[in-house]
């Protein structure tokens, strides 16, 4: 997924997803659109679930969240021309998403955004760390409340 993410520069290499075979899977996520306060920072809900979806994929050790693309009817299947839709995304958009991270994910996660310009279209890539660059073991990343308290074994293995 490192090499996919540094290939994301512009819309049009968001675009040429499909035409590589790629769709969405347990490391390719992909959100339509996100909702911003009237001051353009993310909602708190969009917070909830883009820090959901970006631990799952850290959790998976590694994946790809991009954002401005129709999620696929099937899971797999490879994006159609119209998939790309589109997103606007304010200037703050990547300290936003890391301080929400910060906050809401256990242990701290420091993701990769680029956010891609072509013209009058705009996307964004998230990229979570893998291990070896940022996490110092193997615990899984917990969202909200839930990293009050210690992961047991149990639980741990169902992940």
């Amino acid at each position: 997924m490192i090499e996919l993410f540094d290939t994301l520069r512009t819309c049009a290499d968001i675009r040429t997803l499909g035409t590589r075979g790629i769709g969405e899977g347990p490391t390719m996520d992909f959100k339509e659109r996100l909702s911003f306060t009237e001051q353009g920072t993310l909602t708190a809900r969009t917070k909830k679930e883009l820090a959901r979806d970006v631990s799952a994929l850290a959790n998976a050790q590694g994946g790809l969240l991009v954002i401005g693309v129709k999620d696929p009817e099937r899971e797999g299947e490879p994006l159609s021309a119209g998939d790309f839709v589109g997103v606007a995304v304010p200037e703050t958009f990547a300290r936003d998403l890391e301080s929400s991270l910060l906050g809401s994910v256990s242990p701290p996660m420091y993701p990769f955004v680029r956010v891609t310009e072509d013209d009058f279209e705009h996307a964004a890539a998230v990229r979570p760390p893998l291990l070896f660059e940022q996490r110092l073991d193997d615990r899984p990343l917990l969202v909200g409340q839930v990293h009050a308290r210690p992961v047991r074994r149990v639980e741990r293995n169902r992940l």
